[in-house]
């Protein structure tokens, strides 16, 4: 799932900014080399390397819980980062950067949310961590560049929003994980869980199973099947 949701959030990232180069490319093509070489957009480049590394490294033998658990916290905290840098080195002129990196970093969220089964105090603690730097580095950005006045200043609308991204991101985990909970308790039987269908025949179906306390691949079950009634 981590695995997943890294990919999901590479091809989010990289579309963004491919479709944006794009943009520049058809309507301001003198501009393409300026944009491309500014900081923000290398950065941005960096940023999305870094989903595409973590990602392989996910792919790559099985890593032990503890180790899914610290690959989880630093992909989501340091992405999110990542995101937030990029406000400091935007140009002066750049209109509203802390929207866009607001966009992003909820974004990344939201697949974890969805994709990563976790407990919702965990996402809601990994969601804190990963908004709290946008609201001292939007103070920081606008009192270099005072922003256009306005009825509320960007560092309370970045405050607002990220408190609502937290309990957002909180409930989708407490739907994810609690929809994960049913599934195994469904897929339990006895001190046994059933892992997978392997075959199904006239007079029952068959599943590879685990044994829960030794932690090993057990013999399979068959279930009789039971006589389907005769349509009319």
């Amino acid at each position: 799932r981590l695995s997943l949701a890294l990919l999901v959030v590479f091809w989010l990232a990289f579309g963004f900014w491919l479709v944006a180069a794009v943009a520049v490319a058809l309507v301001a093509p003198d501009q393409l080399g300026t944009v491309l070489g500014s900081r923000s957009s290398r950065l941005q480049v960096v940023t999305i390397g870094v989903a595409f590394v973590f990602w392989l490294v996910t792919r790559k033998g099985r890593p032990s819980r503890n180790v899914l658990d610290a690959l989880d916290a630093l992909t989501a905290v340091g992405m999110c980062l990542g995101w937030t840098v990029m406000i400091a080195t935007n140009e002066p002129h750049a209109i509203r950067p802390e929207s866009i990196v607001l966009l992003a970093s909820t974004y990344t969220l939201v697949v974890r949310a969805a994709l990563l089964p976790s407990t919702p105090a965990r996402t809601a603690l990994l969601s804190a961590l990963s908004f709290a730097p946008l609201v001292p580095v939007t103070l920081a950005h606008y009192s270099l560049h005072p922003p256009e006045p306005g009825p509320l200043h960007p560092v309370v609308y970045v405050g607002l929003w990220s408190v609502l991204g937290v309990a957002a991101m909180t409930v989708i985990s407490h739907v994810t994980y609690g929809l994960q909970l049913q599934v195994r308790k469904a897929m339990e039987l006895g001190q046994y869980l059933l892992v997978e269908k392997l075959g199904e025949g006239g007079m029952g179906v068959v599943y590879r199973a685990s044994h829960k306390m030794l932690r090993r691949p057990s013999s399979s079950f068959p279930f009789p099947c039971r006589a389907a009634a005769p349509r009319r």
